[in-house]
This record gives structure tokens, sequence and C-alpha cells, in this order.
């Protein structure tokens, strides 16, 4: 799948975060991860490096899983069929760790997805959507209820959520298509907020502050990631959110971010340097990376 250069900060936090849970998933008996919106397993951005890059679930929980290092147990889910068609093909060489690949509304297959992961294990749905209005907030609140009581956090175990709030497309229908994003945000006061907003408040913050108040409300606590656009440009095109139930797993996220925003950083500026490279490559001129080789 080709993607923004932006994404590409996305994959690379995911991959990060994905390392830290291997460590935890060594000391445990099984790990459940489930992507309701998996595409094919593999991405490419051509405003960079133009690369064909493995999934993050891939190179991280799969592969570690094929040498026998964790026991893993995958479901994966994509709406469009050339793409869900794609993804089978790429994980054939992990078929033993790969439970259920299917075709279906995310916001209606993650019901037979839960029915086989053990309510008392950890599991992980990374949320993905294509677009804000792909997922219903309804769909994470059911989620939220596959829950247990965990003698060793003497907490309540809810699935992990990751979770890309889009935004960016949302505030562009907040005023004009309220019931597009209150399916995927939740109620709260949100839309009065933004409709009486002042000049120096951000409708993206509103509705991210709303969406992490009602997240909460189900039990989580909540990490959230701004991704940005690649420099010059700079604003906030969606929010990662790691949410767990478990306070020893908060305050692993808590500390993830605080590391992953010096990585963030330099990623950006590596990547804009591989777009004025791309640009100027097209445009049939010679980097100046180029000279002095």
């Amino acid at each position: 799948m080709e993607i923004e250069p932006h994404s590409t900060l996305k994959n690379r936090t995911l991959g990060l975060y994905y390392k830290i849970c291997i460590q935890v998933i060594k000391k445990r008996d099984k790990f459940y991860y489930v992507d309701l919106f998996a595409s094919d397993g593999e991405s490419i951005c051509k405003d960079t490096d133009n690369k064909v890059w493995q999934a993050p679930f891939i190179t991280q929980f799969l592969e570690t899983a094929k040498k026998g290092q964790i026991d893993l147990v995958c479901y994966f889910n994509d709406l469009d069929s050339e793409k869900c068609e794609k993804l089978k093909n790429n994980l054939k060489a992990y078929d033993k760790f790969v439970k259920k690949i299917t075709n279906e509304d995310a916001n209606k297959v993650y019901k037979e997805f839960l029915k086989e992961i053990p309510k008392d294990e950890w599991s992980i749905f990374f949320l993905d959507p294509f677009k804000h209005s792909d997922l219903d907030f309804e769909t994470i609140k059911s989620i939220s209820e596959w829950s247990a009581y965990d003698e060793r956090s003497k907490s309540t175990r809810r699935p992990e959520l990751i979770i890309n709030l889009m935004t960016y497309t949302m505030q562009r229908n907040a005023r004009i298509n309220k019931p597009n994003v209150m399916k995927a945000v939740g109620g709260g006061d949100w839309i009065d907020l933004v409709e009486n907003k002042t000049t120096d408040e951000k409708t993206y913050e509103i509705l991210h502050d709303s969406f992490i108040k009602n997240l909460e409300s189900l039990g989580y606590f909540t990490t959230s990631i701004e991704i940005r656009q690649t420099p010059p440009l700079n604003s906030v095109l969606y929010y990662l959110i790691f949410a767990s139930s478990i306070p020893q797993a908060h305050e692993i996220q808590e500390r993830f971010k605080k590391d992953i925003l010096v990585y963030q950083k330099k990623w950006s500026q590596q990547n804009y340097r591989l777009k004025l490279i791309s640009k100027v490559t097209k445009q049939g001129m010679k980097p100046l990376s180029d000279y002095g080789k």
C-alpha cells in the first residue's frame, strides 16, 4: 500500500512499541493481536525512500513468534478484497500464528474475534481506519466490555487498544455533518464547544479531548501521541492513542511517549530531507547529496 510520509512516523512508532510489548509477552502464557484494518501488510512511501516495508506487526510480532520466542495468535481483517488477498499472500510464512483473515466490516467482525479470545488474557486491538467514519465508537465500547478481573495486576483487564483518531478529517465534518463525527467520537459537549470556540481554540483538540473522555469512561487509561504533517507543514493529522485498563501498562505507555517524541522529531527531519531529494530527482535534477560521491 502506498503511504504518505507522516504514515511512516506511525509505523515506526508502532514498531518500537511492539518491541516493548514483546519483552512483556515473553513473561506471559499467550498473546492475542487483532488488526481490524490490516490492509495488505506492506507499505511504500514514494515521497521518501521508495522502499517496500513490511507492516510492524510482521517485523515484530510475527517474526518473533516464528523464532519461537512468543506464543502468538493473530486475527486480521480488511474490507478491501484486493488488499485482503494480498495480505493472505504476505502472511503465508506465518500461517501457524494467524487464526483468521477476514474480508468484512470491522464494526461487525470484531464480535467473531472476541469470542475466541479469553477475557483474562492480554490482547491488543489495533484500530486504524482508512476514514474516521469506518470505525464506530460503539465498536470500541463493545470491545471494552470484554473484560475480567486480572489477578496479576489486581485490576480489570480489558483488551488493550491502539487507535488512530483521525481528527484532521473529523474537523471538516464537525460543523456540516455532526452525526458523522458523533458516530466516531461518541457523545459529549464537543458540538457546543466547536460551535462556540474562540480563535485560540482548536477543533481537533476539542474532538480529541471529548474522545479521550469517552474512552476513559469505559475504564481505560490513555496516552496520546500526535502525528503531524512532514515539515515545513506542521498540522496535526491524527492522534495515535494507546489505551489500557492496567495501571502498570499505562505507566509503560507514558514512558514510551516521552522517548518517542524525540525519535519523531528526528524522523520528521529525515522525511523532509528525503522528500526534497525525491522532488528534485523527479524533476530530472541531481540532488546535492549526490555531489562529492
